[in-house]
């Protein structure tokens, strides 16, 4: 009862609620949660294994545990660097041992769903991007049409060859 009105599990709340998370779940370094969405989870084992983040590193993955499948990371949660033993006093950057993790999952549906909003959107950006480029082709080639009379590239080349000629000639002449 005590973690699951703590001052921990009040802040997780907030924070899952705010970002739309499915979980944020915070352990102790034995992978035993001091925060959960479902209070009766509370000082049970994490369901997915947390060694990867208890040794001090990042994971990102897919996977089932409580509340179904999630994208999920983990971090791990260090304790602050005694500033007498010469640490900084700071957190980050490595320093302090693990003491826990923190992870944060998104229901592999709400995932997907994003997924295609956003691919959606980028391929209206592109189609949009073609029909832009197509009209200023289009465009593009009337304009130079005009400008050289309608003749193509070989027929200029011809004319300017003709031209070059007579030139030549009137110089010789």
């Amino acid at each position: 009862s005590d973690l699951a009105d703590g001052p921990v599990q009040r802040t997780a709340e907030a924070v899952r609620a705010r970002t739309g998370a499915l979980f944020v779940v915070v352990t102790d370094d034995r992978g035993l949660r001091l925060t959960h969405p479902d209070p009766a989870e509370l000082g049970e084992r994490v369901s997915t294994d947390p060694t990867v983040a208890l040794a001090g590193r990042e994971e990102v993955t897919w996977a089932t545990g409580t509340l179904g499948e999630s994208a999920r990371a983990k971090v791990p949660v260090r304790a602050l660097a005694d500033a007498s033993a010469g640490g900084d006093g700071d957190a980050g950057g490595g320093s302090g041992r693990v003491v826990g993790e923190v992870s944060v999952g998104f229901a592999a549906a709400t995932v997907r769903d994003s997924i295609g909003v956003d691919v959606a959107a980028i391929a209206v950006v592109a189609l949009l991007a073609l029909g832009v480029g197509a009209v200023a082709s289009g465009i593009l080639s009337r304009r130079l049409a005009r400008l050289t009379l309608g003749l193509q590239p070989s027929e200029l080349a011809g004319l300017v060859q003709d031209q070059a000629a007579v030139l030549s000639g009137v110089g010789e002449g």
